[in-house]
Formats: C-alpha cells, structure tokens, sequence
C-alpha cells in the first residue's frame, strides 16, 4: 500500500510540472499571436517555448516510466513478434511521422535476416527504442549531411537477439558517453540542449533495456554512431504456453510525443529563415 501512496504521488507531481507548463507554452504563443515586439524579443519567447515542449517530453517519459513499474493486472503479457516486421514498421511510422519537419531515410539494413521470434513487452521495446532513434535525429543537428540516413538491422546469436541503429550523424559528446559507461549522472546544467535530451535518452533506454533483462551499448563509428541491443531469445518469465506470432501496431502517440520537440525546433528555425 505504501508503495502504491508513492507513485500516486510521484504520478501527481509529474502531471502538476505537465499543467504548468501547458500554462507557459500557452501563455507565451498568445503574447507571440498578439502583441508587436522587436524580433529579439520573439526569439527568446520561442526559446522559452521550447523549454516547455523538452518539460512535457520528460513528464510523458516519467509518466511512462511509473506506469510500466506499476502495471494494472489487465497490462498486456509478453508477447512474440516477427523482429524484421517490428523493425520496418517502426521505420516507416517514424519516416510518416517526421516527413514533414526532417529529411531522414530510415531503411533495413541489407542482408539483415532473422526469423527467430523476439519475446518482449513490445510497449517497453518500443519507448526503448525510440529514444535511441531520437539521440540519431539529434545527431543529425548542424551535420555536414543533406540527409539523415539510418539504418535498423537485427541478427540472431545463440541465446540472444541483437538489435543494431546505425546513423551518419555527428559523434555523441564524449562526455555522453564517458558517463554513461561509469554510470555517472546525466548531463545537465551548461551543457547544450541536444546533450542533455541525449544523455536523458540514453538513461531512460537502458533503464527499459534492464528491465527487458537486456543490454545496452553505444560505439562511435568513423561517420556516424551506433546503438547496440540486445534481449535473451528466452526471457525468465516467458509463459510456459508457447506464443503464436502477434503482429505489431505502432503507438503512433509515441512517435508524436517523443519528437515533438524536435519538430518544433525545426519549424522555429524556418521561420527565422
């Protein structure tokens, strides 16, 4: 019970931090609608505003966190997907999603074939996963490249599935990545925007990869990086019932949360064009 009192709390404090700032965001685009300024000052609004979008992105993430340690008994089990499907349906709803407000190739990568079926809790394979795509479409900022070009592929080892992303975008910060690896705490303070949503990213992913019994591993490639998973062919609490194949329907409410605020950089800097 007493469990249960904290993430009531925990869930009432996170969707109080979320009102308040749906009060900011909304405050500030009636004073850009309205009001005649100098452009600097409509620069530092949108600066403003997208504080806001970055704060409701981390209240969805923490929302989803505290609902995923906490399942209702009606939550959804493990279930099994054809692995090559989940892939190329997360492609193309993020190339629909992100169309209109970034040039991005998301494609198989070729030669990639495994039809060994992954075992999964598919809602935190997923939010996983797509906080790993959002660190390779904020690699992509201020890159020499048109395109952003990434690659998914997955490949079957004795008794595990290995779950690649491939990107041509600039290098993680190292300090990203130094911290990581000693478990340090994520970037925050001084550090740009794109590292600490990055650094945040790669937290929330590998807590999600633990929980799914995984691993997490990120390398620096020579033009580009790379996001290694990897989850047990067999998880320990797999049912004793073997599971016939699902087929995998996207959380369309997902892709839309988790790179809103990408998307709002984006039409930010067109308008200042």
């Amino acid at each position: 019970m007493k469990r249960n009192a904290n993430r009531s709390l925990e869930r009432t404090f996170i969707a109080a931090i979320s009102q308040f700032a749906f009060c900011c965001h909304d405050a500030i685009e009636k004073v850009q609608n309205t009001t005649n300024l100098p452009l600097f000052c409509y620069e530092h609004l949108a600066s403003a505003n997208l504080c806001t979008i970055h704060i409701n992105r981390v209240c969805n993430i923490f929302e989803h966190l505290l609902s995923q340690e906490s399942p209702s008994p009606f939550s959804p089990k493990l279930q099994s997907f054809n692995p090559e499907e989940v892939l190329s349906g997360i492609a193309k709803t993020l190339t629909d999603t992100v169309a209109d407000h970034i040039s991005v190739k998301i494609d198989l990568c070729p030669g990639s074939s495994c039809n060994f079926p992954m075992t999964v809790d598919m809602e935190k394979f997923e939010f996983a996963f797509l906080n790993l795509l959002y660190c390779s479409l904020r690699s992509a900022e201020n890159s020499v490249h048109k395109s952003t070009k990434i690659s998914l592929s997955v490949r079957e080892l004795k008794d595990h599935l290995q779950f690649h992303i491939k990107d041509n975008g600039n290098f993680v910060n190292p300090l990203i990545k130094e911290n990581f690896r000693v478990g340090g705490r994520p970037l925050s303070g001084f550090y740009s925007t794109r590292d600490t949503m990055v650094s945040f990213s790669f937290d929330v992913a590998n807590k999600l990869i633990l929980d799914m019994q995984g691993t997490f591993s990120y390398k620096s490639l020579k033009s580009g990086n790379r996001y290694d998973i990897t989850l047990p062919k067999f998880p320990k609490d797999l049912p004793d019932a073997v599971n016939s194949i699902a087929r995998y329907i996207p959380t369309i409410r997902y892709f839309n949360e988790l790179f809103l605020d990408i998307f709002e950089e984006t039409e930010r800097k067109e308008d200042t064009l």
